[in-house]
C-alpha cells in the first residue's frame, strides 16, 4: 500500500510539472520511469516475502 501511495504522489507531482510547462512527452516518460521503479520495488518486496516464507516453512 505504501508503494502505491508514493507512486500516486509522484504521479501527481509529474502532473504538476506538466501544468507548470513540462512537455507532455517528458511527463509521460517521467511517469513511465515512476512505474518502472514501482514495479522494481514491488518485485523486491515480493521476493523477500517469498524467501522469508520459505525460511519459516523449513522450521
Amino acid at each position: 500500500v505504501a508503494i502505491r501511495n508514493v507512486r500516486r504522489d509522484a504521479n501527481k507531482a509529474a502532473d504538476g510539472l506538466k501544468n507548470d510547462g513540462l512537455p507532455e512527452d517528458d511527463c509521460d516518460k517521467l511517469k513511465g520511469e515512476i512505474d518502472d521503479l514501482t514495479k522494481s520495488y514491488t518485485k523486491k518486496i515480493d521476493d523477500a516475502l517469498k524467501a522469508k516464507t520459505a525460511e519459516l516453512m523449513e522450521v
